[in-house]
């Protein structure tokens, strides 16, 4: 699956987004583009 990440009320290196959120994301296979 594609997933596409945008916040806008986070700080993009937000630890929550950019290393649990986005791993767990890649972890499970998924294909993901953060803005």
């Amino acid at each position: 699956m594609r997933v596409l990440v945008v916040t806008v009320v986070h700080n993009p290196r937000d630890a929550r987004i950019r290393y649990r959120q986005i791993r767990a994301l890649l972890e499970a296979g998924h294909e993901v583009t953060y803005i």
